[in-house]
């Protein structure tokens, strides 16, 4: 396995200025496989941009992407991530990886809140994961 050279929070801004059109300051995220930021605008709007190894595979979106999408059909009401399109409408866009493999980027709304492994689990928690999954 060739080791693939992490994106740089400099060069996750440069990403989401040319294809989203957003200027953000961005904050690396702990991340197991992929390299994940949090962009933060100067009137303090936030977004996620997570940056993966394409796969070479000839889908149109990734399953990650494709499942948000899903949920934005068909149950606007769950508070989940939406995808931010391109400037091109595309909801993915794949960039050139320089010295590495091509990178998959997708941008995301940001969900300010406690992770679910932190949290305290009470019977209003399990409820409203029971609700959220209907």
């Amino acid at each position: 396995m060739v080791a693939v050279p992490r994106v740089t929070p400099e060069q996750a801004e440069e990403i989401a200025l040319r294809y989203y059109g957003m200027s953000a300051s961005a904050e690396r995220l702990a991340a197991e496989h992929d390299d994940a930021f949090r962009l933060t605008t100067r009137a303090g709007q936030s977004r996620l941009l997570k940056i993966s190894v394409a796969d070479g595979a000839a889908e149109p979106v990734s399953f990650q992407t494709a499942i948000l999408l899903h949920l934005a059909d068909t149950a606007p009401h769950l508070p989940v991530q939406r995808v931010t399109a391109a400037l091109d409408g595309a909801p993915e866009v794949r960039v050139p990886g320089g010295e590495g493999p091509a990178r998959l980027v997708k941008m995301t709304s940001w969900l300010d809140g406690e992770l679910l492994g932190r949290a305290a689990v009470s019977a209003a928690l399990w409820t409203f994961i029971w609700l959220a999954m209907k």
